[in-house]
């Protein structure tokens, strides 16, 4: 139950700089109510233009769409397929979620 309780949440940096989400956020619900959104909210997460709640950027590691690596001015994704064929792709951020490096593999 611990596991599953805390796979619900999204992770942020102290400075609001990045939000990490699983798939997606539904960008017009607060942060606190997100709830499974973080899961299943992928769809409409590229049409996220602008920052959410004062985040520089959010993250998400899974596109449900399979849409590949995708860097946009608020969000990233960082998805290469990987399970489904695809790379496995890390990066490598400043805390306000600018790209440093990118290692596909």
């Amino acid at each position: 139950d611990a596991l599953m309780s805390a796979l619900k949440r999204a992770v942020l940096s102290h400075d609001r700089g990045a939000l990490f989400v699983s798939a997606g956020i539904d960008a017009e619900r607060p942060l606190l109510a997100q709830t499974d959104s973080f899961w299943w909210a992928g769809r409409s997460f590229a049409t996220i233009t602008s920052r959410y709640e004062g985040f520089a950027r959010i993250v998400r590691g899974f596109d449900p769409g399979h849409g590949g690596y995708l860097e946009a001015e608020s969000t990233l994704t960082i998805d290469g397929g990987c399970g489904f064929g695809g790379t496995l792709i890390a990066v490598c951020m400043t805390p306000d979620g600018e790209i440093l490096d990118r290692l596909d593999g």
